[in-house]
């Protein structure tokens, strides 16, 4: 840390050398083969590197399943994700009961676009329980 009476100069090309060297070490990954794209054989071994640190089941599904926590909207499972031969996540949309997208505005909520960020599903759960209903008037 600095202190508010000292002030460092670190020449850039020191700089540019630290940053180049935690690149080079951080980009040293153990599957695959560096400029080469990953085929059947790499995206396997990646797959099952993989420690599962969330479920989908306990985190989503049973978070959507049934209407009773979503007063004045329907959930539908619209398609389902395979990742692998044996791990397929269902895909959910929801909609107010009395949708009308001729003479209502119409509001996307995503969630989940990217695998490992769970905020994104949460958030959008969250703003089902407590504000959507609001939105439906």
């Amino acid at each position: 840390l600095l202190s508010s009476c000292c002030y460092y100069y670190i020449p850039t090309a020191t700089i540019f050398l630290l940053l180049l060297a935690a690149m080079t070490s951080a980009s040293a990954y153990k599957i695959g083969t560096s400029g080469t794209p990953w085929g059947v054989k790499e995206k396997q071994e990646w797959f099952e590197s993989r420690i599962y640190h969330r479920s989908y089941h306990e985190e989503v599904i049973t978070k959507l399943e049934g209407n009773s926590n979503f007063d004045g909207f329907t959930v539908s499972q619209y398609g389902t994700l395979s990742v692998s031969k044996d791990k397929e996540y269902p895909l959910f949309v929801v909609k107010s009961d009395d949708w009308d997208s001729n003479n209502k505005p119409s509001v996307l909520i995503t969630g989940g676009v990217h695998g490992y960020e769970t905020s994104g599903v949460q958030g959008a759960i969250l703003f089902l329980k407590e504000k959507a209903p609001e939105f439906t008037k």
